[in-house]
């Protein structure tokens, strides 16, 4: 009898974790991190600029003057902060992944590192602009 309700207490922890993953957002980011990152972007002999917007829900990526890329902004997945890094992952308008993982500068206003964009590295160097 024990082992029915230690199994129970087990399937009822399990099922309280499952459900709290699903209302909890999947990129619940510091409110410091919210907000318009604009910069470069940089691939060989091509550049433009960088718009990174962090929202609570629909965060984008936009980069001009980047046609494989698209030109309005792409949706982020999978975005967390970890280890001082932003991670995430657009996927272009001609369907290539662009996965990053952008170290955060020690103020907390600036984001520089290089993304995989397919089977290139693209530099991406933005910083967070001032509230409006």
């Amino acid at each position: 009898m024990r082992s029915v309700v230690a199994g129970s207490r087990v399937v009822r922890a399990f099922l309280v974790a499952l459900m709290w993953s699903v209302w909890v957002p999947a990129h619940a980011l510091d409110e410091g991190l919210l907000g318009v990152w604009t910069g470069r972007w940089h691939l060989g002999m091509s550049s433009g600029s960088a718009i990174l917007t962090l929202r609570d829900a629909d965060s984008t990526l936009e980069m001009t003057n980047n046609e494989e890329f698209g030109t309005s902004p792409v949706v982020l997945t999978g975005i967390e902060l970890t280890q001082g890094a932003l991670a995430f992952r657009a996927t272009g308008q001609n369907g290539v992944p662009l996965v990053a993982k952008l170290p955060l500068m020690s103020d907390n206003k600036g984001l520089r590192g290089y993304a995989r964009y397919g089977a290139v590295r693209v530099l991406l160097d933005v910083t967070l602009s001032p509230s409006r």
